[in-house]
C-alpha cells in the first residue's frame, strides 16, 4: 500500500470514528432531553399540582398551606405534598411568611397549559379537522384559543357571524371560502350604516376581505343601487379586497368579537366547497370557535394581517359566480 493510500485509509478511519461518537453523543444528548421533558411532564401531571400552579399564579397577598388548602379543597396534608414536588421541580419557590410563588420557570411553564387544555377540551374536533398550512408560529400560539366557545353546528355558526357582522363599529376582517348572500346581505346592511351615521362624528366602518381564487359568489349579489354603493366604498377603500391561492383557516372578526373555522380533508362527493377535490383541505363553515376574550382576538388579527400581507391583488375573472 502506498503512503498515500495509508494516510488516506487512516483518515477515513479516524472521520468514521469521530462521526460515530458525535452521533452517540448527539443520541445520549437527545435522550436526556427527552428524559428532561418526561420528568417535567411527570409533575404536571396532576390536577392539584397544576391547580396550585393556576392559584399561585394569582400572586394573592397569602398563599400559605392553609389559605391554599381551602382555596383548592384539598387537605393540608396533600398540598404539603404537592408543594414538595412543585418545589423540587423548580417550578415553585418559598418566600417569606412560609408563603409560596412561582419561579421564572414556573410562569413559562403554565403560560404552555392553555395550548393542551385547548387541544385536549377539543380533541373529538381535532380528529376529523386540520391545521391545513397554518404556519408553525401560529401553531405554537393556539392556547391563545383556550378560551373559546365551540360551534358545532351551522345554526350556531350563522348566528354569531350575523352577531359579528352586525356589531361591528370600527372594522370587519374576514378570511372565507366562499360567500353567501346571507353573508352579503348582512355586510352590505352594516356597511350601509355608514352613511346613516355620516356627519355625526362616528368613524366609518372598514371593511376588508380576503377570498382564495375561484371563490364561490352569487351572480345576484348586488341590485344596481347597492352595486353603485359598494363600488363607491372601493373607490374610498372603505372596503379593500384581496385574494390568495387558497386559504386554509377562516377569520371573522370585529373589534371585539371573533370567529375561526378550521379545515377539513374533502371526501368523495364533498359540496362544503364547491370544486373541492378529494384529499383536499377545505374550510368547514359549518362549525368553529367563537370569543370575546381579547387574547383570541389578538391571533386572529394577527393571523389575518399575516394572510393579507402576502396576499394578491383581487382579480375578479378569478371568482367563481353562480
Amino acid at each position: 500500500m502506498s503512503i498515500e493510500s495509508k494516510n488516506n485509509s487512516e483518515n477515513k478511519d479516524k472521520e468514521e470514528q469521530y462521526d460515530e461518537s458525535n452521533t452517540t453523543e448527539h443520541n445520549g444528548a437527545g435522550r436526556q432531553a427527552f428524559v428532561n421533558i418526561e420528568q417535567l411532564l411527570f409533575e404536571l401531571a396532576s390536577a392539584e399540582r397544576l391547580s396550585i400552579l393556576s392559584r399561585l399564579s394569582e400572586q394573592k397577598v397569602a398563599n400559605n398551606l392553609s389559605t391554599l388548602s381551602k382555596d383548592l379543597n384539598i387537605v393540608v396534608q396533600e398540598i404539603h405534598r404537592h408543594i414538595n414536588r412543585l418545589l423540587e421541580a423548580g417550578l415553585i419557590q418559598k418566600t417569606s411568611a412560609n408563603s409560596y410563588s412561582l419561579t421564572a420557570f414556573g410562569i413559562v411553564m403554565l403560560t404552555q397549559i392553555p395550548t393542551l387544555k385547548f387541544l385536549a377540551k377539543n380533541k373529538d374536533y381535532f380528529s376529523d379537522h386540520i391545521l391545513g398550512q397554518l404556519p408553525l408560529k401560529f401553531i405554537q400560539r393556539l392556547g391563545a384559543l383556550s378560551d373559546s366557545q365551540y360551534l358545532d353546528n351551522q345554526v350556531a355558526v350563522f348566528e354569531y357571524q350575523r352577531e359579528i357582522l352586525s356589531k361591528a363599529q370600527n372594522y370587519l376582517y374576514i378570511i372565507i371560502p366562499l360567500i353567501p348572500l346571507y353573508l352579503i346581505d348582512s355586510i352590505m346592511l352594516r356597511l350601509e350604516a355608514n352613511e346613516t351615521n355620516s356627519g355625526r362624528n362616528v368613524p366609518e366602518m372598514q371593511l376588508k376581505y380576503l377570498l382564495p381564487y375561484n371563490a364561490i359568489l352569487p351572480k345576484k349579489r348586488h341590485n344596481d343601487l347597492r352595486h353603485s354603493a359598494f363600488y363607491e366604498l372601493l373607490n374610498k377603500e372603505i372596503v379593500q379586497r384581496r385574494m390568495t391561492e387558497r386559504v386554509h383557516v377562516g377569520i371573522i372578526i370585529n373589534e371585539s368579537q371573533s370567529m375561526v373555522m378550521f379545515p377539513t380533508i374533502a371526501k368523495k362527493g364533498s359540496t362544503r366547497v364547491r370544486g373541492g377535490e378529494e384529499g383536499q383541505e377545505e374550510i368547514d363553515m359549518n362549525s368553529g370557535f367563537y370569543s370575546t376574550d381579547s387574547i383570541f382576538h389578538e391571533w386572529c388579527v394577527d393571523y389575518f394581517n399575516y394572510m393579507w400581507h402576502i396576499a394578491k391583488p383581487f382579480n375578479r375573472n378569478k371568482l367563481n359566480e353562480v
